[in-house]
């Protein structure tokens, strides 16, 4: 797979003089990405609750007939111990069986993902080579028209704002009698900061050249695409776990999956990162994702968090008030900023 990206952007290297058919190339895959998400939400949106439905049923129609086997009926009667471990693995009745299985076996994919990432880093693999033909192109290829923009995205993500954002979760959850929830979503981010910090002193990869911005830490892996899936990730979770109905659930995720998407995007247009950093951040953020989710389903398992408990109208008016402000405040502040950014240039 590193052998086919590496292909594809030296033959775009190559066409260089082609200029703006690159540059719209580029801009093309975005989109048919975009649109591809889009499709996979809709036809989730359609025929998620149906699939959900065959597949649970198949499901049980796969477990009476393994279970009527008659060699597996003999295992069964000569191994009780491992059965009854395998089964409370698969209950999906309560947290500590298959919530807690599918959250291990998620962590452990995704820190085998972030190994794999960051050993072909630190050997100089395709995949650096990968990482500089791409900055390459960025930096020729560059509209000044977007640099705005991309900062405006990237700011989202600037310490300063988690920190805001970070507060106001906090007193959000605390008026909606959800106090509990905060401990998940501060270990998320507290982790996530910490072991990106601790993975930069380790590696200490430069910066591409030819940043827009000056950052003085090391480059691998990104802060920002770290923080990204870690907080705002987290605060998808905690919404789509408030909601009942299903297709709000699906448009709250590809919603924040977007968001996420361009702020690791904005981090390699203003060439600050390479792709590798961006993609070893999503990896971080998402192992401490699932760190925090683990920790809050816990909370909710042993009764500390009640995700169906019913909110006042007070409540529930002052905690949408108190997000309406918050967001409405950082983004106009982060558009400020922008502004400032393009009068000087």
């Amino acid at each position: 797979m590193e052998q086919f990206f590496v292909t594809v952007l030296l033959s775009i290297e190559h066409f260089h003089m082609l200029g703006g058919v690159a540059f719209l190339a580029a801009l093309l895959a975005i989109l048919a990405a975009w649109i591809m998400l889009w499709l996979v939400q809709y036809y989730l949106l359609r025929y998620g609750n149906r699939l959900w439905r065959a597949t649970v049923s198949l499901g049980h129609v796969l477990k009476s007939k393994f279970i009527c086997n008659p060699y597996v009926h003999r295992w069964m009667r000569r191994h009780p111990g491992s059965i009854r471990f395998l089964a409370e693995r698969a209950d999906y009745t309560h947290f500590f069986g298959l919530p807690l299985t599918l959250l291990f076996l998620s962590l452990a994919v995704t820190l085998v993902l972030l190994v794999e990432v960051a050993e072909d880093v630190a050997t100089s693999d395709s995949i650096v080579v990968v990482d500089h033909i791409a900055a390459r192109l960025i930096s020729t290829f560059r509209a000044p028209e977007l640099i705005p923009v991309a900062i405006w995205i990237t700011n989202w993500c600037a310490p300063p704002i988690i920190g805001i954002l970070l507060v106001v979760a906090c007193l959000l959850l605390w008026l909606v009698n959800r106090r509990f929830a905060a401990i998940g979503l501060i270990t998320s981010l507290l982790g996530a900061s910490l072991f990106s910090v601790l993975n930069k002193l380790i590696f200490q990869r430069l910066r591409p050249d030819g940043a827009v911005l000056f950052e003085p830490s090391y480059s691998f892996p990104s802060s920002h695409a770290t923080l990204s899936v870690a907080f705002y990730g987290f605060l998808g979770y905690l919404l789509i776990r408030s909601v009942q109905k299903w297709d709000t659930r699906i448009k709250l995720c590809f919603a924040m999956m977007g968001f996420i998407f361009l702020i690791g995007l904005s981090r390699i247009v203003l060439g600050v990162h390479y792709l590798s950093d961006v993609w070893a951040g999503y990896l971080v953020g998402l192992l401490w994702l699932i760190v925090g989710i683990s920790v809050n389903e816990w909370l909710a398992a042993t009764g500390r968090i009640d995700w169906n408990l019913p909110l006042d109208r007070r409540r529930r008016i002052l905690a949408c008030s108190l997000m309406l402000v918050a967001v409405i405040g950082v983004a106009g502040y982060l558009f400020a900023q922008a502004l400032v950014f393009r009068s000087l240039q």
